[in-house]
């Protein structure tokens, strides 16, 4: 009996069946101690993988709770009063995050974005005295064409105005004629709305004395 006690001590454990070819050369226990690292390996790494997902996901909380923290900031300091203020997100579309956290509409400042929009689009806001100031400065302010602007003046308007007011503006300041007729100069930049009211007036022949200049101031 003792020998076989003996016996049965000095069996040498057998090794997983599923053993890399590398591992050829290695006594059963040695495999078998490998094995179970490769396990406790894949197990910790699990937990890595599942930990780092974890700080992700709060990192993605932590962004997005920021920029709605910057966008409500954004529409306190416009100033404007929204009877929705998910309405004027629709209409503003897409906000971009600067690397400073700092949101934008097509490069405008969501602040500033918000005050046109609201000018725009009126009857979304609930409040008129909240726009009051800023209608009279717009009025006071912009430009009544692109011909008024230089170059760095037009990226000033775009960037204070965004590139839609740029856009709306007429290329020349309108021709006030007052009842006269037009010169050579001012027809070339009057709009076809304008030349056509001329012309349903006076008749077509008007068209070639206008041009020839002699309605021009001598």
């Amino acid at each position: 009996m003792a020998e076989n006690n003996k016996d049965q001590n000095n069996v040498v454990p057998s090794a997983p069946s599923d053993i890399p070819s590398e591992w050829a050369h290695l006594k059963p226990e040695d495999i078998t101690q490998l094995h179970t690292v490769r396990k406790e390996a894949l197990v910790a790494q699990k937990a890595a993988d599942e930990a780092r997902a974890r700080v992700l996901e709060l990192e993605r909380s932590n962004t997005d709770l920021r920029r709605q923290e910057a966008i409500r900031d954004a529409f306190a300091e416009s100033g404007v009063r929204f009877h929705k203020q998910s309405d004027a997100l629709t209409l503003l579309g897409e906000i971009e995050f600067g690397s400073d956290g700092k949101p934008s509409v097509n490069g405008v400042p969501l602040a500033k974005a918000v005050q046109i929009l609201a000018l725009e689009n009126e009857n979304l806001v609930s409040d008129k005295r909240s726009i009051r100031s800023l209608k009279e400065k717009a009025e006071n302010s912009v430009p009544k064409s692109k011909s008024d602007l230089d170059q760095a003046a037009k990226i000033k308007f775009i960037d204070e105005n965004g590139l839609r007011a740029f856009e709306a503006l007429p290329n020349r300041p309108p021709v006030t004629l007052n009842g006269r007729l037009p010169s050579s100069q001012e027809w070339r930049h009057m709009s076809v709305s304008q030349k056509t009211a001329v012309v349903a007036r006076h008749g077509s022949s008007i068209v070639f004395k206008i041009t020839r200049g002699d309605f021009d101031k001598k």
